[in-house]
């Protein structure tokens, strides 16, 4: 079992927002990865867009290789009336230069029936030796369809690998897991 809190917000381009989730899991763990299932929910608001909240179910799962990860997931997001529901699915593969580094790259589709919008990442992370913290630079390119134009996100964030300080890898595959269990619109705005 495990369970993820987060809390993004943006501003740029005339547009400032933010998000607020949570979401829990449940998952089975062999010794080369995980398959589980997740349900969270989520509370957000875009300036000049509106504000919306709701739940999210999906299926995920992870496999270990001897310097990689490769994760996937599937679900769907239900938010308030009047918007549709939202799939989702996404992939993301994570390499790992040494104990201290990781280079991943992210892809993220949500469809609806006015339309869809594809995130992609690449994230850089340093785990600083000894310690259970770690700084990662990102950049997201997000392309809307639909006339909803396009857009290109670059950010830092600092994690807490609580119960970590070992390896990046360690800490990615026996800690909380925030890419598998959420449907990953933090970026979208």
């Amino acid at each position: 079992f495990q369970g993820v809190a987060q809390y993004d917000g943006a501003s740029g381009g005339g547009l400032s927002g933010h998000v607020a989730s949570a979401s829990a899991s449940v998952y089975y763990r062999p010794q080369n990865g995980r398959v589980g299932v997740s349900v969270g929910y989520a509370d957000g608001n875009i300036s000049g867009v509106g504000s919306g909240h709701g739940w999210s179910y999906g299926v995920f799962g992870e496999y270990y290789g001897e310097k990689v990860t490769f994760t996937g997931k599937i679900g769907i997001l239900d938010p308030q009336a009047p918007l549709d529901n939202v799939t989702y699915v996404g992939a993301a593969l994570t390499g790992y230069a040494n104990d201290n580094w990781a280079i991943s790259g992210q892809v993220n589709y949500f469809d609806t029936s006015g339309g869809n919008m594809t995130l992609g990442t690449l994230q850089a992370e340093y785990l600083f030796p000894g310690k259970p913290v770690s700084l990662s630079g990102f950049y997201t390119y997000a392309n809307i369809s639909g006339g909803g134009g396009s857009a290109n996100i670059f950010g830092i964030q600092l994690k807490v690998y609580f119960g970590g300080g070992n390896t990046l890898q360690q800490d990615h595959q026996t800690g909380a897991d925030t890419f598998a269990v959420t449907p990953g619109l933090r970026y979208s705005f």
